[in-house]
């Protein structure tokens, strides 16, 4: 899952790090 990884600009990270947070925890509760 190559969009899940860190963007190389701090605004990307910043908006995908929510969506990380997202998929670890539905992960989690599978």
């Amino acid at each position: 899952m190559s969009f899940a990884d860190p963007a190389p600009t701090p605004l990307g990270h910043e908006h995908f790090a929510p969506v990380r947070r997202a998929l670890r925890h539905d992960l989690s509760t599978l």
